[in-house]
């Protein structure tokens, strides 16, 4: 079997190999039938309901939707959301609130909804959360704020975090574009493609629940995705082979066990577990081609290639 390649280098010096982790998990919601991949906790007097392709939150005194599978780090998270305001009893102009990465150490997994550790929806519930929180426009839209909470009701706000600036402020009916992002040690809050917030933890929250937070307010919210991303590419050291070092780069499906070997010189991809060229009695020759052309140098497959 012939593999087929998009680049194949020999290097008088040590190089690296890109390793490219496998598939992230995806997530999506378009709110098109029900409320199943959710966990709701709501003061009475609130409602939350599926219609027309949309979340609708309706709320009094404090609400969290938790959304059900734990996410890890890197991971990016996309909704669209309208704070409605056409005359309507819960109409308020406030609190375009989410939690990200949340858990609660006292639950199985930190799981914050967790069957004996739920919450009632009001606000000072979540206080002993381990979280990412942003309260856009909150206080009556007077305030729009990012806080790391370290599971204690202090919920630490660093002053470049607190903002007042009318920009910050929400728009009514206007749809808002947010996007959440955890990954390497940074937490950031994009809204409408403009990053308002930050922060490169030296604690990462690596792992957690997303959920939908507000108070005295109703909400519209679509197209919520979860974007859960292949690890960061790696570079992995290319072994020095003698007066060579080689780098190969790969289209297509790539091979079980990623190990190659080049006459009396090997070289090594992601995935060989030793880190050592290991005898493989059952091996068969081949040339690799690039482009059209047919290298001379001729590689040796393991027979599972």
């Amino acid at each position: 079997m012939r593999l087929p390649l998009v680049g194949l280098g020999f290097l008088l010096a040590t190089v690296g190999i890109v390793r490219a982790a496998g598939a992230g998990t995806s997530y999506r919601d378009d709110f098109a039938g029900d409320l199943k991949q959710w966990a709701v906790e709501q003061m009475p007097g609130g409602t939350a309901v599926v219609e027309n392709g949309a979340l609708d939150i309706q709320d009094v005194g404090g609400s969290t939707l938790w959304f059900r599978p734990k996410l890890t780090a890197p991971v990016v998270i996309t909704y669209e959301v309208t704070v409605v305001s056409q005359g309507g009893p819960h109409d308020r102009v406030s609190d375009l609130n989410c939690f990200w990465m949340a858990a609660d150490p006292k639950a199985p997994d930190g799981c914050p909804f967790a069957a004996g550790h739920g919450r009632t929806g009001k606000f000072s519930d979540y206080d002993s959360l381990f979280t990412y929180y942003v309260g856009y426009g909150g206080n009556s839209n007077t305030t729009t704020r990012f806080r790391r909470y370290d599971g204690t009701p202090a919920r630490p706000l660093l002053p470049e975090h607190d903002l007042s600036d009318a920009r910050f402020m929400l728009v009514p009916n206007h749809t808002y574009r947010i996007k959440l992002v955890a990954h390497d040690g940074v937490a950031e809050f994009w809204r409408d493609d403009e990053k308002i917030f930050s922060l490169r933890d030296p604690a990462p929250l690596a792992a957690g629940w997303f959920g939908f937070r507000t108070v005295r307010s109703h909400l519209s919210i679509r197209k919520f995705r979860v974007e859960q991303t292949p690890t960061a590419a790696a570079i992995v050291p290319a072994r020095e082979l003698g007066s060579w070092s080689v780098m190969l780069l790969l289209r297509g499906r790539a091979h079980t066990n990623d190990r190659y070997r080049m006459a009396d010189r090997s070289c090594y991809l992601p995935g060989c577990p030793s880190g050592v060229e290991q005898a493989c009695p059952r091996r068969r020759p081949t040339s690799p081609v690039v482009g059209d052309k047919l290298l001379k140098t001729k590689l040796y497959l393991p027979e599972d290639a």
